[in-house]
């Protein structure tokens, strides 16, 4: 039996659902943070014929996020103490994230390990490991 969402509501009901939940998502008091969202955009990368480099072409997204911490059933899945879990509205984003994606808070650098979306489509949620040398 496949549980996933899909047809269980009509969409004009989950466009009000979505709605609902945005509203009570931008009403919170919790301070986000800013978060800097670079993924390669639809052209990839990009040549210079005159010095023969290849550039990676970004798209970059600033959003206020909600930053929490990794459950405890991720550690047991190999994750680490220093992870950091993301959570974004996914229509904030200009492009979807993937595992490329590399997130900057503050004055940290991070890279994207695990990328989910809600069932609803509503929110990305991103684990975050540290970048090496940032």
């Amino acid at each position: 039996m496949n549980h996933t969402g899909a047809g269980l509501i009509d969409p004009v009901t989950l466009a009000s659902v979505r709605a609902d939940i945005l509203s009570i998502v931008e009403d919170t008091e919790l301070a986000p943070a800013v978060a800097t969202l670079r993924t390669p955009g639809p052209a990839g990368q990009t040549l210079d014929l005159a010095s023969g480099a290849l550039t990676r072409v970004d798209v970059e997204d600033q959003v206020e996020c909600q930053i929490g911490e990794v459950e405890d059933r991720e550690y047991r899945e190999g994750w680490e103490q220093a992870d950091l879990a993301l959570q974004v509205i996914a229509s904030r984003l200009a492009t979807a994230p993937t595992t490329e994606t590399r997130v900057s808070i503050a004055s940290a650098s991070y890279e994207v390990v695990r990328v989910s979306l809600d069932p609803l489509s509503i929110f990305y949620r991103l684990l975050l490991r540290r970048r090496k040398g940032a």
